[in-house]
């Protein structure tokens, strides 16, 4: 999809789970190129305990990080 309207989907506090991938494929079936990151570095949480260590642990400069390479990964094609 070139030039296709470019999406960053952040998950919520329990992770990039199952909920979320779901969240991205529907936004891409309306035509959306998304890409979603991932901040907990592929730990998903199941109880409200993990979810809050899983928090805490993102540092804000790694979290930017993620984010401006998901933004200049959709860039480079071209959302």
């Amino acid at each position: 999809m070139p030039n296709a309207p470019g999406v960053i989907l952040i998950h919520e506090w329990w992770g990039l789970n199952e909920h979320m991938k779901t969240t991205a494929q529907v936004l891409a079936s309306h035509g959306y190129r998304v890409l979603a990151v991932d901040l907990y570095e592929g730990k998903v949480a199941t109880t409200r305990e993990e979810a809050q260590a899983y928090r805490v642990a993102v540092t804000p400069d790694g979290a930017r990080a993620n984010l401006r390479a998901a933004n200049d990964a959709l860039h480079a094609l071209g959302s």
